[in-house]
């Protein structure tokens, strides 16, 4: 018998976060597929769409998964905005989005919890989930997804400074000329995956590159610069990635 995509109902997001304060410290839990399927805890999201797991390492195969299934649901625009979707989400994919650390054997959930139930009214907490913050990045950028791979290339189940510092900040986030240069200056297209330095803190990291970036937008409007331009504009401490 198939699953289908669901809903956390109040019950199961309830129990979803309970789960996450205990996971975090006792390495015996593992999720629970009662909690995932049970009939009390989840219901099915509209268009009964088949659920299999994400398949795929990068944040970009995760924003296409959720993409197909709000596709195929046909109610994109209220599912965007359900917190018990995202969250039952992450939790029918938990192994694959939250590893084990090596020494304590514990999930990796740590105690911001919007990583895994996502804050979806505060655009910066929303950009932190596994899935949802992913995904809006992708819908902002779907003309062309290439442009973003500075964001989306990284690994689907771990934390880079780079995201955290530029998907937090809206104008940043949403601005192809500011992709155009992250995916330029950290992105290694041969290899798909973000070049080794950057997530340093010495010259030219992405810390300095959002502090550089936050004294351009104070005299330019940044949305009227091309991604060539605003990359000519950026320091030599930028040359090493660029």
């Amino acid at each position: 018998m198939s699953r289908l995509v669901s809903s956390f109902t109040d019950l199961g997001l309830a129990e979803f976060e309970e789960f996450l304060t205990q996971a975090r410290v006792d390495s015996s839990k593992q999720i629970p597929k009662e909690l995932i399927f049970g009939a009390t805890k989840s219901a099915p999201i509209k268009g009964a769409v088949t659920f299999h797991q994400v398949d795929g390492s990068q944040r970009l195969h995760a924003a296409q998964y959720v993409d197909a299934i709000l596709e195929r649901s046909g109610d994109r625009l209220q599912m965007e905005q359900s917190v018990w979707f995202w969250a039952w989400l992450v939790a029918a994919n938990f192994n694959l989005l939250c590893p084990k650390d090596e020494t304590t054997r514990c999930f990796k959930i740590g105690t911001d919890l919007s990583y895994w139930i996502p804050r979806i009214r505060d655009y910066r907490r929303r950009q932190r989930h596994r899935l949802s913050g992913p995904y809006f990045t992708f819908r902002a950028h779907q003309a062309d997804s290439k442009l973003a791979m500075g964001v989306l290339g990284s690994k689907i189940n771990g934390y880079h400074d780079l995201n955290e510092r530029i998907l937090s900040n809206e104008q940043f986030a949403t601005s192809s000329s500011v992709m155009h240069v992250v995916t330029t200056l950290y992105y290694e297209p041969t290899t798909r995956s973000l070049k080794q330095g950057s997530s340093g803190t010495s010259k030219g990291c992405p810390r300095r590159l959002v502090d550089i970036l936050s004294q351009f937008a104070l005299t330019y409007d940044l949305g009227a610069l091309s991604g060539p331009q605003l990359l000519a504009m950026l320091p030599k401490e930028f040359d090493r990635f660029r």
